[in-house]
Formats: structure tokens, C-alpha cells, sequence
């Protein structure tokens, strides 16, 4: 007669349990060694993942960037935005500023939008349409309020309302040019392009937004707020 391993260990008493299966130290061993792997698994996922979305944000930064030197070719000048401060140091703020910009610069790179002089001023008509210079298609478009992950920018017949360029976290690109009487000190710098980065916290200290002025240290930049936000060129 033939008696299976099987049949020993569940017949035996003399066989110790320790020979037939797991010990619970070792069941906890198992599973403290899986809980480690899948949370160095999730980590190398999270840092690919933030890495990915930080190249996509520096791309598009510099797309941009590029279709306003050709604004700016066409028209003399980059989009003006109103003063304002588009920052928040807290992530769930509605940014309202920040979209009010974001619009601004998205109309105008799709062509809406232009400066007109009359009586010896000049001044920003977002209503002029002219030439598109941004292949909106390669963007991810938001629509303010909306709950949709993804909106198409309008063909509209007036320049469209409340749509902004978003980056790879949802939120809309930071775009400032102030307008107001202290433009020789502004041109200094043309304008403020960025992403506020995976945490979406951005810090207003240290810069003034209708001036365009940045301290000489350039603390705002370098902020603890600012640490992983990303500026176009970098």
C-alpha cells in the first residue's frame, strides 16, 4: 500500500505541523516581503509618473512660449493681463485670477485679441480676432466649472469665455503681464510663465504682479511654496 505525503501529514500526530505547512511567523513573513515590494512598486510608479508629467509641463512651457515670441512678432507687443495675483498658497482656492490669465493667453494665441492705439494710447481688444498661432489640439483645454477632464476649445464668433490651457495637474498654466503705468520696469522681464507644479501651491511673496518686478534674490522662484514649480525654459 502506498500512503501519500497528503495522507501522512493529516493522519500523523507524530508529524509537527511545522512539515505539513506555513508557520504563522513565516505567513507574516510572506506578507511583510509583498507589502515591501508593492510599496518600492507604487513609489518607482509615483516618481515615473511625476517625472513624466514634469517633461510634459516643460514641453508645453516651451511651446507656448515660442507661439508668444510670434504673438509678440505679429502684434508688438506679448497679451496684456490685468493686475492682479494669480497665486494661492492654498490648492483648493479657485484661482480665479489664474484663470482669468489663462484665458486671456489661451484667446490670444488662438488668435483673439489685438492691440489698437487711439488718441495716442494703445490698448488690448480681446474681441479683434486675427491669425491662430497655437495648435490647441497638442493642450489640454479646461473649461472653468466644468466637472469634464477635457473640453474643446470652441469655433466661435466671439472670442470664447472661461477656457484655459491646464497642466498635467489639472491646474491652468500661470501666465502674468501687468498693465499699468510701470511697463519700462516690466519689460524687463516680458512676462511670468510657469506651472505651479504637483501641488499646485504657488507663493506671491516676493514678486509684485503689476510691476513685474522680482526681488534681486529671487526668493520667489525659490521659494519652499515655489520648490517644484516649473518655469518655462527650465
Amino acid at each position: 500500500m502506498i500512503i501519500s505525503k497528503k495522507m501522512k501529514c493529516s493522519n500523523s500526530v507524530v508529524l509537527s505541523a511545522s512539515k505539513c505547512g506555513f508557520t504563522l511567523i513565516e505567513l507574516l513573513t510572506v506578507i511583510a516581503i509583498l507589502s515591501i515590494l508593492s510599496g518600492i512598486s507604487f513609489g518607482v510608479i509615483r516618481g515615473v509618473r511625476s517625472a513624466q508629467n514634469s517633461a510634459k509641463a516643460q514641453a508645453e512651457l516651451a511651446v507656448l512660449a515660442q507661439a508668444l515670441e510670434q504673438y509678440k512678432a505679429g502684434n508688438g507687443d506679448y497679451p496684456w493681463t490685468p493686475p492682479g495675483d494669480p497665486t494661492n498658497s492654498d490648492p483648493d482656492d479657485a484661482m480665479e485670477v489664474a484663470i482669468v490669465n489663462g484665458e486671456i493667453l489661451l484667446n490670444a494665441l488662438m488668435g483673439w485679441g489685438r492691440f489698437v492705439g487711439s488718441a495716442g494710447a494703445t490698448s488690448f481688444d480681446s474681441s479683434k480676432q486675427g491669425r491662430a498661432i497655437l495648435d490647441v489640439s497638442k493642450f489640454t483645454v479646461r473649461l472653468k466649472g466644468a466637472d469634464q477632464e477635457h473640453e474643446e476649445y470652441p469655433d466661435s464668433s466671439v472670442a470664447p469665455a472661461g477656457y484655459y490651457l491646464s497642466d498635467p495637474w489639472g491646474k491652468p498654466y500661470v501666465y502674468v503681464y501687468a498693465q499699468d503705468a510701470s511697463r519700462s520696469t516690466w519689460q524687463m522681464f516680458g512676462y511670468h510663465l510657469y506651472s505651479k507644479g504637483s501641488d499646485a501651491i504657488d507663493s506671491g511673496a516676493s514678486i509684485s504682479f503689476t510691476s513685474g518686478v522680482v526681488d534681486h534674490d529671487d526668493s520667489y522662484r525659490y521659494n519652499t511654496h515655489n520648490a517644484d514649480n516649473i518655469y518655462v525654459g527650465e
